[in-house]
Parts: structure tokens; sequence; C-alpha cells
């Protein structure tokens, strides 16, 4: 059961990596209030089922009657008019990730309707393998929220 758990973790993690890298913001960060001394908040991050900032291994798994732990997480993405402009926008869709087997995971996003579910190979590329999940992410945020 850790070793699930462990995947579906780390799976959320490199889909993280791979929303910020598409969007070519890995490793960019913003200052929350314009007059903070130095960005500190990454414009991609991972919350937590209820919306707080959290790291991908601390997640809470859930587990079903076949002890495969399912995940619900928010991934946050900060929107904004231009770089100089506040505040930001932090907009956050949540995602369930459910571990199906030893290499097959399947990311819902259960809040918003007729969406269908996407199955991973985590063997795949870890680019690739998102490709799916990412341009879902993208469409659902252009068509949920403006700034």
């Amino acid at each position: 059961m850790i070793e699930r758990r462990a995947i579906l973790r780390e799976q959320i993690r490199q889909l993280r990596l791979a929303l910020a890298m598409d969007l070519g913001l890995t490793e960019k960060y913003y200052k929350k209030q314009l007059n903070d001394p130095s960005p500190t908040e990454p414009y991609v991050r991972v919350t937590d089922s209820d919306g707080a900032p959290t790291e991908s291994h601390q997640l809470k798994a859930e587990y079903d009657e076949l002890h495969n732990p399912s995940i619900t997480f928010g991934l946050s993405l900060a929107l904004e008019e231009s770089a100089i402009t506040y505040p930001k926008k932090p907009v956050r869709l949540v995602i369930t990730a459910y571990y199906l087997s030893e290499n097959t995971i399947r990311f819902v996003f259960p809040n918003i309707d007729d969406t269908p579910a996407f199955g991973i190979n985590i063997d795949d590329d870890k680019q690739s393998k998102f490709s799916v999940v990412i341009e879902a992410y993208k469409q659902l945020v252009m068509k949920t929220f403006t700034i």
C-alpha cells in the first residue's frame, strides 16, 4: 500500500513539473504582494484537497476495497495580466489521481461535469505522458477563469 501511494505521489509531482515546463514556468516565482522583497511563490504548485499549499509527498491518500490508493489534490496556476500587475490570480482545479496498476494511473477532474478520465502509463516519457491531462487543464482554466 505504501509503495502504491508513493507511486501516485511521484506522478502528481511529475504532473506539476510537466505543466510548469509546458507553460515555460519551471523554477519561476512571483511576489505574493508587490512590496515583498523577493519572489517566493511558484507559478505552478500542488495544494491539498482543501487548497493549502503542500508538497506532493505530503498528500493524503484514501484506499478502496482492493487497497488501491487515490489522492485528491489541487493544481494551482497563478494568472496575471503582466509581470508587474498585482494581485496575481491563483486558480486551482481539483484533480483526483487513481492507482489502477503498477504502471497505470488515472487522473479525473471531479468537480467539472463531462470531463473524461485520463489514463497514463507511468513508464512513458515524463513530459508526453501528461500531455492530454495538461491540455485538458489548460482548456478548463481558459474556459472557467478570466483575468
